[in-house]
C-alpha cells in the first residue's frame, strides 16, 4: 500500500514501519499478537518527534495542535489497521480439529439405544452408560472438561435430545417421555411414550417424538400434556422415527421406515407441524440431522454422509459427500451413532457394527467352563436338545445382516446353514433335532416368513407359514412338533407385540393379544404351559398361562424379568432379573401349577440382545459374553466439520 507518510503527511514515519510488519507475508515476520501492536503505538505517541516528526515543523506547531494531529492520525491509522487484521482474520478459515472423549472409569457407553448427542451449543454431549452392575442411565459430558455427571432418575433411559437453549435432556424410560435438567434434579414426565425412537425440542417449546417403534411422529409441549399425531402412516409403511426441527421450528425432517425391500427400507422425510402432508427426500435406512450451513447428515452401508439442503425450499443439491466411514450403527433399530450441534460441533462414534461377543459355558454358581470358537457378533444361541450343537446367528459385519450358523460341540467345527442377503433370525430346534425353523425376510420384501430347513445344510428352506408384520422373530417349538410359537406386531391394529402359533400348512392361531407387549414365548416340556414376558405392569415380567389355550396366569419375577428357560424335565425355570442376575424358580404342575419364589443364582453379564440357553439337566448355562469393555471405542468429537470442504 502506499506509505502513509504519503497519504498523512504529519503522521510518524514509524507508523510504516508498524503496518509493514503487520503485512509482512511471512507471519513469523508479523507482530505476534494486538498486545504488541499496542505498545507500539503508544510509544510512537509517547517519543514525538524521536521518532520521525521533523524538529522544525514541530518547532513551529503549538503544543495542543500537535498533540491533536498526532492522536488524530494515529487513531485513523489504528482504526484502519485493525480493521484489516479482523477482515483478514475473517477470511482465515475455522481449521478442522478432531478429539476424542471416553467413558467414566468402570462405565460403558450403552449406544445400542441410539443414545449419543451433542447440545445445540455444542458444549456438552448427552449418553446412555452402564456400569458394572448393567444398569443405564444418563450421562453429561462438557467437551471443555473430562468429567461426566450422571444424571439421577434417568435409569434406563434411552434417545435422549436436547432443548433448543441446551438447558434440558428430553428421554425415554419406563413407557414415558421425560425431561430433566442437564445439570441434574428430578426428572419430569411429560406423556406416555411407549418404546420411544428419538426426538426434538424447538425454540418456541414444541417436541415432537416417536412414541414407539412402529407409529408416527406425534407432538407435545415441553411442558407436559396430550401427545397428538403429527405425521401419518401410509399404507406401506410401519415406523415413522427419529425427528429433527428444521431452523424455523415447524417443519421436521425424519425417517420413514416402509414395507419394501430390505435395500428400500428407509426414505427421509420432511413433515410440517398443522399438516400430516410429508415429502420424500432421498433413500436412507437411518437417523437425519440438520446442520447449520445448509446440510443434510445421514447414514448408508455405515458411511455418514452430508448433502446440501436449502432449509426455506426444503430441496437437496449437489451430490452426497462422505464424512467418516465404519460409523457404528445398529441394523435392528436403524440407529447411527452421530449427532451435530448448531456451531458445527460433529461427534459419532466408529467401530464395528454390532458388539462384538463369545459363546462360553458357566456352571450354577457362575464359574466359567471354557469358550466356544472364536469371537463374532453373536446373537441367540439355541442349544439342541441332545446338547449336542448349537444354532446361533451371526451377523454378517459387511452387508450387516445376520445369517444362522450350527456349531458342533463334538468336533468342534461350525457350518453355515442359510446364506440368503436378508436377516434369517430366531433359530428354534424340532423336537428330533434334525430341522432348524427360523424367521426370514420374503424376497422384495420386508415382511417376514417362518421357514424351515435340514439342520445337516442339506437341501433348500421350506415355507412353513407367512405373515405381514415386519417382527415377526420364532421364540419356540413344540415339544410334539405340531406349534411354532412366534412373536409379532399387527400391522392392523399396531397395538404391540402379541403371541402367535404357527401350523405348517395352516393359518397362524392367536395365543395372546392385548394392548400390551407379550414375547419370548416358551413351551414347557410336557406342553401344558407357557412362559412368556408381557410389559402390562409398566415393565417388562416373566408370567405363566396354560397351553395351548390361555386362561388364568401366574406372575414368577416381581422385579423385572425377562428370556425364560425351561429346564428339560420342565421343574425349574430360569429368567434374567431387571438386576442382571440369573434367577430360579422351582415349578410343580400337572392340574395346577405352582411356582417357588425366585432365587438368585448368579450374576450373569450378557450381550444387549445376546441371548442364553440351558443344558437340559440345568447344570450348565450357554452364554453370549461381550468382549473388549475394557478398550470400547471412543466417541470422536470434530470441530469445524465443514472447513476442509471445496468451496
Amino acid at each position: 500500500p502506499t506509505p502513509i507518510a504519503q497519504l498523512q503527511p504529519l503522521a510518524p514515519p514509524a507508523l510504516d514501519h508498524v503496518i509493514e510488519r503487520c503485512l509482512a507475508k511471512d507471519p513469523a515476520d508479523r507482530w505476534q499478537s494486538a498486545k504488541d501492536v499496542a505498545e507500539e503505538l503508544k510509544w510512537i505517541s509517547e517519543k514525538g518527534s524521536q521518532v520521525g516528526v521533523a524538529a522544525p515543523l514541530a518547532m513551529r506547531r503549538k503544543t495542543r495542535e500537535r498533540l491533536a494531529w498526532t492522536l488524530s492520525s494515529l487513531l485513523a491509522v489504528a482504526t484502519i489497521l485493525f480493521a484489516s487484521l479482523w477482515f483478514l482474520l475473517q477470511r482465515q478459515p475455522h481449521p478442522r480439529v478432531e478429539s476424542s472423549i471416553l467413558p467414566p472409569e468402570k462405565v460403558q457407553f450403552a449406544f445400542e439405544n441410539g443414545s449419543l448427542v451433542i447440545s445445540p451449543d455444542g458444549a456438552r454431549v448427552a449418553y446412555s452408560g452402564r456400569g458394572t452392575d448393567g444398569k443405564s442411565a444418563l450421562w453429561i459430558r462438557p467437551l471443555s472438561a473430562g468429567s461426566s455427571q450422571m444424571l439421577a432418575g434417568t435409569e434406563g433411559a434411552s434417545y435422549p435430545f436436547w432443548s433448543a437453549d441446551s438447558r434440558f435432556v428430553g428421554f425415554f424410560a419406563g413407557g414415558k417421555l421425560k425431561k430433566i435438567d442437564a445439570n441434574g434434579g428430578p426428572p419430569q414426565t411429560l406423556c406416555e411414550a411407549g418404546n420411544g425412537r428419538g426426538g426434538s425440542w424447538s425454540r418456541d417449546g414444541t417436541i415432537v417424538f416417536a412414541p414407539t417403534d412402529r407409529d408416527a411422529i406425534f407432538r407435545v409441549a415441553s411442558s407436559g400434556g396430550q401427545a397428538t399425531a403429527v405425521t401419518q402412516l401410509s399404507t406401506d409403511e410401519y415406523s415413522h422415527r427419529f425427528p429433527w426441527f428444521l431452523p424455523d421450528g415447524k417443519h421436521f425432517v425424519f425417517l420413514a421406515q416402509s414395507l419394501k425391500s430390505t435395500q428400500d427400507r428407509g426414505r427421509i422425510m420432511v413433515g410440517q407441524l398443522g399438516s400430516k402432508e410429508v415429502k420424500p427426500l432421498l433413500s436412507a435406512n437411518s437417523p437425519v440431522a440438520y446442520s447449520t450451513g445448509g446440510y443434510i447428515l445421514f447414514c448408508r452401508e455405515r458411511s455418514l454422509l452430508a448433502q446440501r439442503f436449502d432449509a426455506k425450499k426444503l430441496q437437496l443439491s449437489e451430490e452426497p459427500f462422505p464424512i467418516a466411514e465404519k460409523v457404528q450403527t445398529f441394523a435392528n433399530t436403524a440407529s447411527a451413532i452421530f449427532s451435530v450441534a448448531s456451531n458445527g460441533m460433529l461427534v459419532y462414534q466408529t467401530g464395528s457394527a454390532g458388539v462384538i461377543s463369545q459363546l462360553g459355558w458357566l456352571d450354577r454358581a457362575g464359574k466359567p467352563l471354557g469358550m466356544i470358537g472364536t469371537p463374532a457378533d453373536y446373537y441367540r444361541p439355541r442349544l439342541s436338545h441332545d446338547g449336542k450343537r448349537i444354532a446361533v446367528e451371526i451377523v454378517d459385519e459387511q452387508i450387516g445382516t445376520p445369517d444362522l450358523w450350527i456349531y458342533d460341540l463334538v468336533r468342534n467345527t461350525p457350518t453355515r446353514l442359510t446364506f440368503e442377503p436378508s436377516p434369517d433370525i430366531g433359530a428354534v430346534w424340532s423336537p428330533d433335532d434334525q430341522f432348524i425353523a427360523y424367521a426370514s425376510e420374503q424376497p422384495g420384501l420386508a415382511t417376514r416368513s417362518i421357514m424351515k430347513k435340514r439342520s445337516s445344510g442339506a437341501g433348500s428352506a421350506q415355507l412353513v407359514g407367512s405373515s405381514d408384520s415386519p417382527n415377526l422373530l420364532t421364540t419356540d417349538w413344540s415339544r410334539d412338533g405340531r406349534w411354532l410359537v412366534t412373536q409379532q406386531i399387527s400391522l392392523r391394529s399396531r397395538q404391540g407385540f402379541d403371541l402367535k402359533l404357527f401350523e405348517e400348512g395352516r393359518a397362524a392361531v392367536t395365543y395372546l393379544a392385548t394392548t400390551f407387549n407379550e414375547t419370548q414365548g416358551m413351551i414347557s416340556p410336557d406342553g401344558h404351559w407357557m412362559a412368556y414376558v408381557s410389559n402390562e405392569s409398566s415393565r417388562q415380567e416373566v408370567y405363566v398361562q396354560p397351553f395351548p389355550q390361555s386362561g388364568g396366569k401366574w406372575q414368577i419375577s416381581t422385579g423385572g424379568g425377562v428370556a425364560p428357560r425351561w429346564r428339560g424335565d420342565g421343574k425349574e425355570l430360569f429368567f434374567l432379573g431387571a438386576d442382571q442376575k440369573l434367577m430360579s424358580v422351582s415349578v410343580t404342575s400337572g392340574a395346577s401349577f405352582e411356582a417357588s419364589v425366585p432365587a438368585p443364582l448368579f450374576d450373569l453379564r450378557l450381550k444387549q440382545g445376546g441371548g442364553y440357553d440351558v443344558t437340559a439337566d440345568g447344570q450348565k448355562f450357554l452364554v453370549n459374553m461381550p468382549l473388549h469393555e475394557d478398550a470400547p471405542a471412543p466417541v470422536t468429537v470434530v470441530q469445524n466439520w465443514t472447513a476442509d470442504l471445496k468451496k
